[in-house]
């Protein structure tokens, strides 16, 4: 049975085959480490078996049998389809077991270990063959492996369970004791060369008794210009370097072909137990990958890897422009070997699409728009069809509506776009618009564009192709600075201090320098020198009002800044404490540049209750006299916003008055029993209410002090959601009331105790103001005794002469302020 051809397709990518033997070479007639061009142990994974002299991690069990190789794909790959090809000796002159060599042989990957593969009935090949009268058997098993090297890709590969004998005495077998596996793969890379790349397995026997195997490729195309490269990949079995005389052979006709050589593969021995790389230079990463014949000098070293060839050879000397089909040729006029596996890359002519991605900014907010330009070159020799350019946009993107542009003319729809062509030398545009929805959780952003396209590289058959962008790189930055305020009193009263802190959080992702901090002292309070702590440390001499710089901030970082200030007394207050600060910074952009911003905190209030509780105080007299009464009256209004509860009245009076007993009203109803010095309860006020307490005083008779004062002290509980229940107690005004006397005296005299008729009275009269007012308006009266008579002009007041005055008609004095006193003087005549 020829070869199978299993892969056929014109892709930008390459062939490669890895492999290796499952036994080293033997002795004559002996299973010892020798020079034989046959094997006498099975290689095994396993290093705790060995057999003889033989080194260890061998075997005679085929069931433990495996080797390993090194598959080593360029970056950026992705596997097209690769084939696993095993085979070796089934069948001596003595034992057979081809009962056994369909059985799974085991794969591992380094992604998947011990997998079974079952061979492929399409590609399984059994050789019968007859060499100096010894028949012997070969047989080929090979299976489609893509899925598992497409997940696992480069690394270390291993093939175990390989079915096949080892015979010590050579006669039985003609010295062709062997067994080994190739991995055959194609895969594509978008940073190579558009080629047809065929691979086959399967195979024939070659040798000077059964002739030549030719294989004939066709359906390609090469490029209409050189320099054209071309490259055969090779597996076969059974091939020694101590035998010589096989060939392998390449032409663009029968009558074309030349003979094949390469670094390792000697022209006249080519298959001489060689496990060559993609250069055709000799692969020492697998198993035993040290111990090798000497291909040039048609040699082995004692047991050395024995029995398997891999290879490739470059034929590109060999191509022409326009080539559309190839011959290969396996012949050999001394060595017996099969080729099993067999692949062929050589430039093909087609459509090569280049694309190029790029944006206009290296870094956008969110929030911002990402104009992108996607260039789509066609340095093909045809037509690229129905090219389709898709971006994978990133999830924290989207497309904006309306945004897409085709050769500069609107596009009628979003993403993917359709081109139906784009010819040879060609090229077209698409240019969208996307919007940053989010920070991304990886930046920056790395964005590819695609073009998928169809070509016809020749007549009749068309390919497929695709061509990556190279990657924009676009970092996403938030810009996002979190400015909190808080206040440890929602209410407070008058002289207590408020404790604020402001924490400042770089919630975005770039950093934040040059911070400075303001904060405006409210009205109705007042800084507390040295309050500011920032992060923890005292900053004695800074102030909120003036402004600081604070800390530099790394995304995610914060810093708390706490100062004090302390509530106002008197007239200077306010009922609501309201308080903001203010942070102004850079951003330190992904490019080194800064972008200048600023940021306000949300806004904290206070309420004092000392002015949104008005305790007003008065009294019904402005003044007392001796023992008069006043009636005190506070009125108490909730203008707060909190409810007030466990309100606790009492009032305090100083000397020279005295409460009345049972006086006390509150909201008019009275309450006898209410103590003004012990206190007493009043009702709850909600939001707006008010109550009223009266009663009242009597000032001392006689006067004691004056003026007499009077204040009274509430106490109540405010539920502050900062602290919870909070007990305050604040004083009303102070009412001041003087207390007056009226009081005066009068002391009268006369001269004489005794006296006759016609004798003079001499009166004397003191009027004393002995109260605490002025008195004004006064008139002095005193009636004339009978029997006696006014001696007209005798008045004298302090001294001063009055003729026309008369005590018994009245005249007035002059007022007499509080501790003065007035004389008057007049004379009576006895009748």
């Amino acid at each position: 049975m020829p070869f199978v051809q299993r892969y056929s397709d014109v892709k930008k990518g390459a062939i490669i085959f890895a492999g290796n033997t499952l036994g080293l070479s033997k002795a004559a007639n002996s299973n010892s480490p020798g020079t034989e061009g046959s094997i006498g142990a099975f290689t095994s994974l396993n290093t705790s078996l060995q057999v003889g002299n033989f080194p260890a991690g061998t075997t005679l069990d085929y069931t433990l049998n495996g080797s390993r190789a090194q598959l080593s794909l360029p970056a950026g790959s992705s596997v097209l389809y690769a084939e696993l090809v095993w085979g070796g000796l089934y069948r001596s002159t003595v034992n057979n077991i081809s009962n056994l060599i369909n059985n799974p042989v085991v794969f591992s990957t380094p992604m998947s270990a011990n997998v079974q593969i079952a061979p492929d009935a399409a590609t399984s090949q059994d050789f019968v063959i007859t060499v100096d009268n010894v028949t012997v058997g070969f047989y080929v098993r090979s299976a489609n492996v893509t899925s598992l090297v497409a997940a696992a890709l480069s690394g270390a590969y291993s093939v175990q369970r390989v079915p096949a004998l080892i015979e010590a005495i050579d006669s039985r077998t003609s010295q062709t004791n062997h067994a080994g596996w190739t991995l055959a793969v194609v895969y594509e890379n978008q940073t190579l060369d558009l080629r047809n790349l065929t691979l086959w397995s399967g195979g024939n026997v070659v040798s000077p008794s059964t002739g030549s195997t030719t294989v004939t490729v066709t359906n390609f195309l090469t490029p209409g210009v050189l320099p054209i490269t071309g490259k055969v990949f090779v597996s076969a079995q059974e091939g020694d370097a101590v035998l010589t005389g096989d060939r392998m052979l390449f032409g663009q006709t029968v009558a074309t072909l030349g003979t094949l050589s390469g670094p390792n593969n000697p022209a006249g021995n080519f298959f001489a137990s060689q496990i060559n790389d993609q250069n055709g230079l000799l692969d020492t990463t697998g198993t035993f990958g040290t111990r090798n014949a000497n291909a040039a000098a048609g040699t082995n070293t004692v047991a050395c890897r024995q029995g398997w060839d891999t290879t490739a050879v470059d034929v590109s000397a060999t191509l022409a422009p326009a080539q559309t089909s190839a011959v290969i040729r396996f012949t050999s006029d001394g060595d017996l070997y099969v080729p099993n596996a067999l692949g062929l890359q050589i430039d093909s002519k087609g459509a090569d699409l280049a694309v190029l991605k790029t944006a206009d900014k290296t870094f956008a907010s969110v929030g911002d728009e990402i104009t992108y330009s996607v260039k789509i070159a066609n340095s093909g020799e045809v037509s690229a069809l129905n090219v389709a350019v898709n971006d994978f946009l990133p999830p924290e993107t989207s497309l904006v509506d309306g945004s897409v542009f085709l050769d500069g003319s609107p596009y009628a729809g979003g993403l993917p776009v359709s081109i139906a062509e784009i010819a040879a030398g060609g090229s077209s545009e698409v240019v969208f618009t996307v919007k940053v929805n989010s920070l991304p959780a990886q930046n920056p952003v790395l964005n590819t564009a695609r073009a998928d396209y169809q070509f016809f590289p020749f007549a009749g058959y068309q390919a497929s192709g695709f061509a990556d962008s190279n990657q924009t790189s676009v970092a996403i930055i938030r810009e996002n600075t979190q400015a909190l305020k808080s206040v440890d009193k929602n209410f407070a009263v008058a002289g207590d201090v408020l404790n604020y802190t402001a924490q400042i959080t770089n919630a975005g992702s770039v950093p934040m320098v040059n911070l400075f901090f303001k904060n405006p002292i409210p009205d109705g309070t007042a800084f507390v020198d040295g309050s500011v702590l920032i992060n923890g440390i005292s900053f004695p001499t800074y102030n909120p009002e003036n402004g600081f710089f604070a800390v530099n901030l790394t995304p995610q970082e914060s810093a708390t800044i706490l100062f004090q200030v302390r509530v106002n007394q008197g007239d200077n207050s306010e009922m609501i404490i309201p308080n903001q600060f203010n942070v102004t910074f850079d951003y330190v952009l992904p490019d080194g540049s800064t972008l200048a911003a600023s940021v306000d905190s949300n806004i904290v209030t206070t309420e004092i209750l000392t002015y949104s509780i008005p305790k007003v105080k008065s009294s019904d007299k402005t003044f007392l006299q001796e023992g008069e009464t006043a009636r005190q009256t506070v009125t108490i209004t909730n203008n707060s916003q909190a409810a007030l509860y466990n309100l606790f009245f009492k009032d305090t009076l100083s000397q020279g008055a005295s409460y009345v007993a049972g006086s006390v009203a509150v909201n008019g109803v009275s309450q006898p029993s209410y103590d003004l010095v012990a206190g007493f309860p009043l009702p709850d006020l909600a939001v707006g209410q008010a109550v009223a307490v009266s009663y009242t005083i009597r000032a001392n008779d006689p006067m004691t002090v004056s003026p007499v004062t009077n204040f009274a002290t509430l106490a109540y509980t405010v539920n502050d959601p900062a602290r919870g229940p909070v007990n305050f107690s604040e004083d009303t005004n102070t009412i001041s009331l003087p207390v007056v006397s009226n009081r005066i005296t009068v002391v009268k005299s006369v001269d004489k105790t005794v006296a006759a008729k016609g004798d003079n009275l001499h009166y004397t009269s003191v009027i004393t103001n002995t109260g605490t007012l002025n008195k004004i308006n006064l008139v002095f009266t005193d009636q004339i005794p009978l029997g006696t008579t006014f001696v007209a002009g005798s008045v004298r007041i302090n001294g001063v002469s009055y003729p026309s005055y008369n005590p018994q008609n009245g005249f007035a004095l002059p007022d007499i302020a509080p501790g003065a006193a007035v004389n008057v003087e007049f004379d009576v005549t006895v009748n």
